[in-house]
């Protein structure tokens, strides 16, 4: 069986605020790509997938959206379900995703694809997207542009190709959805934000990531 998330989910939940930062800007933007095309009358807008803090999903209610969360870790799905009660939250992983045919407009993974076994995610992801919807993967990453966050990236280290961090958004991270051949056109945004952090939260954020984590 696929091990989905390497981390204390105790340390996960604490930490999900620091992790995927402009989640309602982004979130917008992804909704928006569908609006073009019939909405679903029932179903939802958007079920992310490794639910872990729900920030995707907090900015799906916030914006007034049917959303669902899939969420494989028991200990995170109680985090979940408390801090977004506007969500259907449920167990399952991306490999066996617990929703009907056709009962998606998008599907969000924030930090999460990596964990998936892509030869069997993605035909579960594409079964319960409805026709003309979405799939979207999205990574934060670091701006080492910044000579204190380049520095900052050298003390704490690089991730290996399956943990949380390193070169994503870059083609070797989606050639499994391209060579699958269930989706169409690979596109790529980006989307600056900028995160305040004392010293302590600084801190927190290292510790969130799954090769720190204790």
């Amino acid at each position: 069986d696929l091990k989905v998330f390497d981390i204390n989910p105790t340390v996960a939940y604490r930490n999900g605020p620091f992790r995927i930062g402009g989640g309602v800007q982004i979130v917008r933007s992804i909704v928006e790509l569908t609006r073009d095309v019939n909405l679903l009358d029932s179903g939802y807008v958007g079920v992310e997938l490794g639910g872990g803090a729900g920030k995707p999903t907090r900015s799906l209610v916030g914006l007034g959206d049917r959303a669902a969360a899939v969420e494989p870790l028991p200990e995170m799905l109680g985090n979940l379900r408390a801090a977004v009660p506007g969500a259907a939250a449920v167990l399952g992983t991306a490999e066996v995703i617990p929703l009907a045919e056709d009962s998606a407009d998008v599907v969000i993974a924030a930090q999460a694809f990596h964990w998936f076994d892509h030869g069997r995610a993605l035909p579960e992801i594409a079964r319960v997207l409805r026709r003309g919807g979405l799939l979207a993967l999205v990574w934060n990453t670091r701006d080492d542009r910044d000579p204190w966050v380049e520095k900052f990236s050298g003390i704490i280290g690089e991730e290996d190709a399956r943990s949380s961090g390193g070169a994503f958004g870059t083609l070797e991270r989606v050639v499994s959805v391209i060579e699958g051949g269930r989706f169409g056109p690979v596109e790529r945004a980006s989307f600056e934000h900028m995160q305040h952090l004392s010293r302590e939260t600084l801190h927190d954020l290292v510790l969130s990531r799954s090769y720190c984590a204790v």
